[in-house]
């Protein structure tokens, strides 16, 4: 079973490949294997860890220890393009529905923790590589977008920063726990989403945003 997933213009986003011998892929898209996840009350769920970039020379990252868990609305069943609910997160919760999908996911990795105790060090290890694949791309948007700045507002030489100096990114990581309850990345989100969804989501990108601009603050006032 493989999944297929668009590029960010599609508004299906992830659809099921049924048929490999007539799917046509197309220009951005990624084909994984569908993987056996691990279930919480029968429920699959996606992990989001929040990353900050505050540098680009030396290259420093902080992660967010509070991540975030995104349950499907359906139990898990075999995948098919007809039960999509029960493998991927919908984001428009149904009219009049309870169902808290997104939670704290400290309790979570907490629990997967005393099957697997390096889990948080795992996805704080995959989470510091996956960036860094990325890495060359960052250093050269970050002096195009200083370029187009400077240029704009006629910033003398003498007044520039050095762009790899001058960089502050949050990025959402995406990862999915197996059955075997390893954390695997499926997705790297560079301008992740700040709509909240349920009460939960809504207090959390507070505090969220808030830890982020007070990092911010104390790296400014102390370089």
């Amino acid at each position: 079973m493989w999944v297929n997933k668009n590029d960010v213009q599609s508004k299906r986003g992830i659809t099921l490949i049924e048929d490999t011998d007539n799917f046509e892929p197309g220009v951005n898209t990624t084909i994984q294997p569908f993987i056996s996840p691990y279930l919480i009350d029968g429920y699959k769920f996606d992990i989001r860890v929040f990353v900050l970039i505050t540098n680009l020379r030396p290259f420093t990252m902080f992660i967010y220890r509070d991540c975030f868990a995104y349950f499907c609305s359906s139990p898990f069943t075999s995948p098919t393009s007809e039960n999509r609910d029960s493998y991927v997160f919908k984001k428009k919760p149904s009219p009049g529905s309870t169902f808290m999908s997104i939670r704290s996911a400290r309790n979570i990795l907490r629990d997967i923790s005393s099957r697997n105790k390096s889990i948080w060090k795992e996805i704080q290890r995959i989470s510091a590589l996956a960036v860094l694949s990325i890495y060359k791309q960052l250093r050269v948007k970050a002096i195009e977008a200083c370029k187009i700045n400077d240029e704009k507002y006629d910033i003398d030489d003498n007044s520039k920063i050095n762009p790899l100096h001058r960089f502050f990114n949050l990025l959402g990581i995406d990862f999915l726990i197996d059955a075997d309850k390893n954390p695997l990345i499926i997705g790297i989100n560079d301008n992740p989403g700040m709509r909240a969804i349920n009460d939960y989501d809504h207090h959390s990108k507070i505090e969220l945003v808030k830890s982020e601009m007070n990092l911010i603050a104390a790296i400014i006032k102390n370089p």
